[in-house]
């Protein structure tokens, strides 16, 4: 009986063992989705389930009455989306959270792909909805990344709009928000993880070299199991080039991330400077990035205060180094999602009304955590605060169309506030700390 409930809210008992094992059940019996009122909770499997998104479940779906739509199912949810968004003249938004590893951006996949082919099946055509789907392998290159608990993870956080004809439901644009791009990942990383994909498949697939050979890609994890990183870099710029970038673009992108790559490989030393503290030497191969070794040396290793050349020290220059190979890859990065972005938006369709997904990352905690970790995890808890909110809230709307007496004791649950007050609470917060200390001319860790 518990592997058939589809729906948690119908057990006569709803205690989280009872939960967990109807999800143990469902899982085994490879339904993977389950509902508990109208959140739908995804288990993931760690393998390809085909049979649960073929066109047979398209057209199910796109043509099943509103009852159709409580099977727990991400084509089901954009379903709902669609017909509230026509129904109701409102935009809709899907939230689709979880910690690191869950398969929230596979889940915002399935969403997107069930829009793209309920539109492409109703127009015949394969204009905007294609392009959605084709943006999917140079937005993982570039933003994706194997971890300890994922061989694709997205190590950013995007909002995708989908602008929808309010009349006839079908796709006109889309378009691409992007925040939280992981970039400490470019220069460090846990042992057991890789760099983001797009540099191994330009050194292996572009280069044939092996990507061990640079300090950016070295390490325990190389290889992934199942992954041809040349063949996925032919995949990638293929789509890019269906995108609409040039070959000139395309070998924009390989040269930003070769320059980067023979960036990373410079080297900083120590040197004797007479009469002042010790200096700092970059030993640099070639022109990374088009700019002339000397360039590099005198932009990493010299500062300029009040008008003087002051040498940096051996860390200050190795720090210097790693903030310009971060910033070079988020400009790689941002050319990516504009370049996205153009290939998707279409001048004359309006853009009042949409479908938004929004796909973040989990809440993280590494041996060493940066201050991106801490802003991953203060997004977390805000949506998890407005998730919250929002379901007590329309479940308290609901009992009161029913005139079903309740009792405020009811609907409690463990609040978060104490840890957002913490962060952002005003002038004592942690945030506002480290905009007191961003003043000082040296940060000081005793002071936080």
């Amino acid at each position: 009986a518990l592997a058939g409930a589809s729906d948690m809210a119908a057990l006569e008992a709803l205690t989280e063992g009872r939960m967990l094992e109807c999800l143990r059940r469902r899982y085994a019996a490879d339904a993977v989705y389950t509902s508990v009122g109208g959140i739908v909770i995804a288990a993931n499997p760690f393998r390809a389930l085909p049979q649960l998104y073929d066109d047979a479940a398209v057209a199910r779906f796109r043509e099943g009455d509103d009852g159709a739509l409580a099977a727990p199912h991400p084509f089901a949810i954009g379903e709902a989306a669609l017909r509230g968004l026509v129904r109701g003249g409102a935009s809709q938004s899907v939230l689709i959270s979880g910690e690191s590893g869950a398969g929230k951006t596979e889940t915002v996949k399935y969403v997107l792909r069930y829009l793209s082919r309920r539109s492409a099946a109703e127009t015949g055509a394969d204009g905007v909805d294609g392009k959605v789907l084709r943006s999917n392998p140079v937005l993982e290159a570039f933003a994706n990344a194997k971890t300890t608990r994922n061989a694709n993870s997205s190590r950013f956080g995007k909002y995708v709009h989908v602008y929808v004809d309010p009349l006839s439901g079908l796709i006109k644009s889309a378009s691409i928000s992007q925040f939280l791009l992981e970039k400490v990942r470019v220069v460090d990383r846990l042992p057991d993880e890789r760099n983001y994909h797009a540099f191994y498949q330009w050194a292996r697939g572009a280069q044939r070299t092996a990507p061990a050979s640079f300090r950016l890609l070295a390490g325990p994890c190389v290889d992934v199991a199942g992954v041809d990183d040349a063949a996925d870099w032919a995949e990638t710029a293929a789509a890019l080039r269906d995108l609409g970038a040039s070959t000139d673009d395309v070998a924009g992108a390989a040269g930003a991330l070769g320059g980067i790559l023979a960036l990373g490989d410079a080297i900083v030393s120590s040197v004797e400077l007479p009469g002042q503290d010790a200096g700092s030497a970059l030993d640099v191969a070639g022109a990374p990035l088009g700019v002339a070794a000397d360039a590099w040396r005198g932009a990493l290793c010299v500062r300029n205060v009040a008008g003087v050349d002051v040498p940096n020290s051996t860390d200050a220059a190795r720090q210097c180094l790693a903030a310009v190979l971060k910033a070079c890859y988020a400009r790689l990065f941002d050319w990516v999602v504009g370049l996205v972005n153009d290939a998707l938006r279409s001048p004359s369709a309006s853009e009042d009304r949409f479908v938004g997904l929004l796909d973040v990352f989990g809440f993280e905690s590494f041996a060493h955590n940066s201050l991106e970790q801490l802003l991953i995890n203060y997004t977390n808890e805000r949506l998890q605060r407005h998730f919250t909110d929002f379901v007590f809230e329309s479940e308290m709307a609901e009992y009161a169309r029913e005139k079903i007496a309740w009792d405020p004791a009811d609907f409690a649950f463990a609040s978060n506030e104490a840890v957002l007050s913490l962060i952002d609470g005003g002038k004592k917060s942690l945030l506002a700390t480290l905009d007191d200390e961003c003043l000082l001319q040296a940060l000081s860790l005793i002071h936080i």
